[in-house]
């Protein structure tokens, strides 16, 4: 199959898409992960110090999705939406949270 576009593009969908896989690949739960929860549980509390409740999160390089449960405990009422380089890693978020009540993958 020929590939099409710059070869910049190229390396960035397909390296998106071996984080992804290699995620998986790990005993642990990447939708689980304590260090990504902590982050985004940081971002929360920043937000509530200065009132600030938003209304849609846009992910850049969201991978499958692996913050979007964090997001969405933490940020109940924003919608989420996510944009990654990685056809694979789409498609699995798109999989997963396609049901999840706003926001686009």
């Amino acid at each position: 199959m020929k590939k099409t576009g710059s070869d910049d593009t190229i390396l960035w969908s397909e390296e998106s898409d071996n984080y992804t896989r290699r995620a998986f690949e790990g005993e642990n739960d990447p939708y689980n992960n304590p260090d990504r929860k902590s982050y985004i549980e940081k971002i929360s509390k920043l937000f509530e110090t200065n009132s600030f409740k938003p209304q849609s999160i846009l992910h850049i390089g969201c991978s499958a999705g692996f913050s979007f449960p964090f997001y969405q405990k933490s940020f109940q009422n924003a919608k989420l939406y996510g944009i990654d380089p990685g056809k694979e890693s789409i498609q699995i978020a798109k999989e997963k949270f396609s049901g999840d009540g706003g926001g686009r993958i």
